[in-house]
């Protein structure tokens, strides 16, 4: 059997979980989205976390973008490979 493998691309929204699930899926079919609690610029939020295993890190992106401009944010957090960046545009 031969495995497959693939980066896993996390992005970063402060949004409701169903709701940035509910738009996931309709880009990806397979993903994982989970609630966290962090800080950002000094304040504590909620936000949800989407994991998606892919090679395709374009995809990734645009869906950050989707992200960004349906839930209002002026950013979305992207790590890929331990490297983080922000989705701004």
């Amino acid at each position: 059997m031969r495995v497959q493998s693939k980066k896993v691309h996390r992005l970063y929204v402060a949004a409701p979980l169903g709701r940035v699930m509910t738009l996931v899926a309709k880009y990806e079919e397979s993903f994982t989205a989970y609630s966290a609690k962090g800080y950002f610029r000094g304040k504590k939020e909620s936000m949800v976390v989407v994991e998606i295993a892919t090679n395709d890190g374009k995809t990734v992106v645009n869906l950050g973008r989707i992200l960004r401009e349906r839930f209002k944010q002026d950013g979305v957090g992207h790590v890929v490979d331990g490297k983080y960046s922000r989705i701004t545009k």
